[in-house]
């Protein structure tokens, strides 16, 4: 286990309070979390030693994380990394690292608050990603500790923090299997990235420099009224993500969203983006262990082959397992005979329990309206109870034969 640092233990609540939103909209929309007991914050030094470029033994020379485990009961297994912004010159603990942490673990996921250093401390960036780098090292040679998985360790971070991860996801190394430091043996690339308000290095204010195939997965969050951040910068970095091949996700909002602002508690707009960050990682199977299957079968609506539509797959027993979904036309058919949907193992759900939805959305490919509107299915027969499925491990075949009538 690692050792504990005598700079602080705390008990902090995790729940993390909102005030109540005025209409049905904002509460809808608002940054949610599960009630859950306290944990104990501990921090814990990432090098035994004095650091690299260290110019002292103070505590701001001894770069740290704060370790906020998410409880046992609904752990995901899942971690991140989080990097507060102040443009290198100072640190928001608060809003951009400890109600971020807690927001994290009421969604069962580990929160390790990185105290990296900073220009207030005498340090330039390269200190700063020298600390980032070691965090994820240390982090990934300790998962086993922590009950963390070492292939589901990201990294968040904001502003300045933001650009710090983005920095991390392209200058990742190897782990050296030789270091005498076991914690210098494992890699240093994140599993997976979100940077909220912040811009990557890569860009020269022009142009983008090309994105490496193994950049981790990305979710970006910009505002339209920011007025540090040009979101055209996350435009151009989410093209050349695309270009690699690299999963990626950019959200840029409109209204009053300014640069700082955190988890946006109390926006019903902006405020959101925490909960599609939660619906990115589960879309990436990011908050389980299982691994993803593909699915393939034929659809008939009273035993006409459907022409377009969508087969849903939801899971019933954890909803931290993937959703699954394929939009099916006959006119574009590629796979097996009408009515045949394949869902790929890149998308495809996990060994599980899931619900089923048909939704038929046209007859025919015509101009003139064909349906009234779309039809949903979730039972195979009016009287017959709702579609649930057992996903198991390797190629599934789920035919849906469903009666309208």
């Amino acid at each position: 286990m690692p050792t504990l640092s005598p700079f602080r233990v705390l008990a902090l609540p995790v729940a993390l309070c909102l005030a109540s939103a005025p209409t049905a909209l904002a509460a809808e929309a608002a940054t949610t979390v599960r009630p859950v007991d306290t944990v104990a914050l501990h921090s814990v030094r990432l090098w035994d030693g004095d650091a690299p470029l260290a110019k002292g033994t103070a505590p701001e020379d001894r770069p740290h994380l704060d370790v906020l485990l998410a409880p046992k009961e609904h752990a995901t297994g899942c971690a991140m990394i989080i990097c507060p912004g102040g443009g290198f010159r100072e640190r928001a603990m608060d809003w951009e690292g400890l109600q971020v942490a807690q927001w994290l673990n009421s969604q069962g996921i580990h929160a390790f608050l990185l105290s990296y250093r900073m220009r207030g401390g005498g340090y330039e960036r390269p200190a700063a990603e020298l600390d980032s780098a070691r965090a994820m090292r240390y982090v990934r040679a300790h998962a086993a500790d922590f009950g963390v998985n070492p292939r589901r360790i990201g990294m968040i971070g904001f502003s300045a923090g933001g650009v710090l991860v983005e920095t991390m996801a392209a200058k990742f190394t190897a782990g050296d299997p030789q270091a005498a430091d076991p914690v210098e043996r494992v890699a240093s690339r994140p599993d997976f990235v979100a940077s909220i308000y912040g811009i990557p290095d890569r860009q020269d204010g022009v142009t983008t420099k090309p994105v490496p195939a193994n950049t981790p997965p990305t979710f970006m969050v910009l505002t339209l009224a920011d007025e540090a951040i040009d979101p055209k910068y996350g435009l151009r970095e989410l093209e050349a993500l695309r270009q690699a091949g690299v999963e990626a996700e950019l959200h840029v909002f409109g209204g009053d969203g300014t640069h700082g602002r955190g988890l946006h508690v109390g926006d019903p707009y902006t405020g959101t983006w925490p909960t599609l960050l939660i619906n990115w990682l589960r879309r990436n199977a990011l908050l389980t262990d299982r691994e993803r299957v593909p699915v393939e079968g034929v659809m008939t609506i009273d035993g006409v082959a459907m022409f377009a539509g969508w087969v849903t797959f939801t899971p019933v027993d954890d909803p931290n397992l993937p959703a699954a979904s394929i939009f099916y036309n006959d006119k574009y058919r590629k796979f097996g005979q009408p009515g045949h949907y394949y869902i790929p193992q890149k998308y495809g759900p996990v060994p599980g329990r899931y619900r089923v939805e048909v939704i038929h959305a046209s007859k025919d490919f015509i101009l003139v309206p064909s349906m009234d509107s779309a039809h949903r299915y979730d039972r195979l027969s009016p009287d017959a109870e709702p579609i649930v499925v057992e996903v198991k491990p390797g190629p599934n075949v789920i035919d849906l034969a469903i009666r309208s009538k």
